[in-house]
């Protein structure tokens, strides 16, 4: 599930389509039907300030335009289905990984030049940008790796491997977010929790959260000035504090992690949303536990996400339904 623009948000399902909603009114505006599952979907914003709907599916990816029609695809760029994609601020560089493969692939939407990452030892499950300079990628090899992202002449060129994260986690991977400074979110099968300084590799904090499968991680603010003719959408790829700074920061200075809310989102349908100061403490409690019905018997793909109205001056969190269960959950939280 993604937040398009101001007006719609789009949702993807293992019914083979991808479904446009309006914001706030929730009321179904398109529905495009594809030949296979839809297993991931991100938003390319372009130079113009258009915003591009891309959908990854079983080996395949498609990029919609504003009238969410193909523009373009590319069959067969991985061999099982895409776990996820980013798109760097260029408008032209798109980065996905799938199941079953280990390499991080880069493509090039205008002259369909491809580049591959093969720093991973098995499948890569999920994949973050970190603010305008990094991405990290998780897999089921336990382990983290952080890019940097590399210009000639100020265009993008390839990714360099700026930190590896062996054994981050007892077992694979499943969900990675950005914190804004240069803290990183990570979850794992196992269902822990931790934050690290992705510049130096500093593990800040352990927290054992579920029995099982962290899958969603979402990072968020529920205060923060805002143009009143605007709402923002609130995922992990915004930065809330800046840009990574190359040196540590001293360990009473995240004030990412403190001006934060994180939500975790686990296999057996617990949402829970910490308070980014009490995650520091010894024993962090969470500030919100829910079930979230739809959630229940999900694949990891279930979509969680938080938006903020500023006309409501709310947040919503938004939670998708599963293979068994085809409804939309919606959360508010009020302002504080």
């Amino acid at each position: 599930m993604v937040q398009l623009d101001d007006d719609f948000i789009a949702t993807g399902s293992n019914d083979r389509t991808v479904k446009i909603y309006r914001y706030r009114v929730y009321e179904l505006f398109k529905e495009i039907q594809f030949k296979s599952d839809v297993t991931s979907l991100a938003v390319q914003v372009r130079k113009d300030g258009s915003s591009f709907l891309i959908v990854g599916l079983f080996k395949d990816i498609c990029i919609l335009n504003q009238g969410f029609e193909v523009l373009k695809s590319i069959d067969r760029i991985h061999n099982g289905q895409i776990n996820s994609i980013v798109c760097l601020e260029d408008a032209t560089t798109i980065f996905s990984c799938a199941q079953g493969d280990n390499r991080l692939l880069q493509w090039n939407t205008q002259n369909d030049q491809q580049k591959k990452y093969f720093e991973h030892r098995d499948s890569i499950t999920c994949m973050t940008l970190l603010g305008d300079q990094y991405i990290a990628s998780g897999g089921k090899d336990r382990n983290i790796k952080v890019y940097k992202q590399t210009y000639t002449n100020n265009v993008f060129e390839k990714l360099q491997l700026s930190m590896s994260l062996s054994d981050a986690h007892p077992t694979e991977v499943t969900s990675l977010a950005y914190g804004g400074g240069s803290i990183l979110y990570s979850s794992s099968a196992s269902g822990e929790l931790k934050v690290w300084d992705f510049m130096d590799g500093t593990m800040i904090k352990q927290v054992k959260n579920y029995a099982g499968w962290c899958f969603r991680i979402i990072n968020f603010q529920l205060e923060e000035e805002q143009n009143p003719q605007q709402k923002t959408q609130l995922q992990t790829s915004i930065p809330l504090c800046g840009s990574p700074r190359r040196k540590k920061q001293p360990s009473n200075e995240y004030e990412c992690i403190k001006n934060s809310f994180i939500g975790t989102v686990s296999f057996d349908g617990t949402f829970k949303i910490f308070n980014g100061k009490a995650l520091l403490n010894d024993n962090p409690q969470p500030m919100i536990t829910t079930q979230l019905k739809s959630l229940h018997d999900c694949h990891p793909f279930g979509g969680v996400l938080a938006i903020r109205d500023s006309i409501t001056d709310k947040i919503d969190i938004l939670s998708s339904g599963n293979k068994n269960d085809s409804n939309i959950q919606l959360y508010s939280l009020a302002q504080s």
